[in-house]
């Protein structure tokens, strides 16, 4: 009878073990599957900060810049970054910074933007801003937003013409 029980409880531990290994590997494939999701969620944060960044070179030494939607403190990160970048691989002369696409302007984005400015100006690149709406404009009067020493065009077009300007290059019409 002894060696019946001896027999059955070496049963049970062998069934033991090949659940704890069934776990253990059912965790390691958790595991290698959450690793691979945060893998692909970083992936995809990059393409979404390359997205939400165009930098468009559309002349030799000229740089477009169209920012679109809300600006918080990690974009406002990457997109001067990014610009500085940019700015340095193109030995950019100008950068047109388009806000056209941007709805609101706090005293947060002001200050990201001038600080962009300054930024690209240490690098010896003029910077214009462009896009700037009556609702825009009025809202950093009422927040004090010093604009002095930036340069402000009407539309893209304005900058662009500036820009070349600046070169001695023009558009010629057809």
């Amino acid at each position: 009878m002894l060696a019946m029980n001896d027999a059955a409880i070496a049963l049970v531990l062998r069934e033991q073990e090949q659940i704890r290994a069934a776990a253990a590997r059912a965790a390691e494939e958790r595991q290698s599957d959450l690793l691979l999701r945060r893998s692909e969620a970083d992936r995809l944060a990059v393409l979404v900060n390359e997205l939400s960044t165009p930098i468009i070179p559309i002349y030799s030494g000229i740089l477009v810049l169209p920012l679109i939607g809300a600006i918080d403190s990690n974009r406002a990160g990457v997109v001067m970054e990014a610009l500085l970048t940019k700015i340095t691989e193109h030995s950019a002369d100008a950068v047109i910074i388009d806000i056209t696409g941007v709805a609101i302007v706090d005293t947060f984005v002001a200050q990201y933007l001038l600080q962009t400015a300054r930024a690209a100006s240490l690098l010896g690149t003029l910077v214009i801003f462009t896009g700037i709406g009556a609702e825009i404009a009025q809202t950093m009067v009422q927040i004090g937003v010093d604009l002095d020493g930036v340069l402000t065009l009407s539309d893209l077009e304005a900058g662009i013409e500036y820009a070349l300007g600046s070169l001695r290059l023009a558009i010629q019409p057809a």
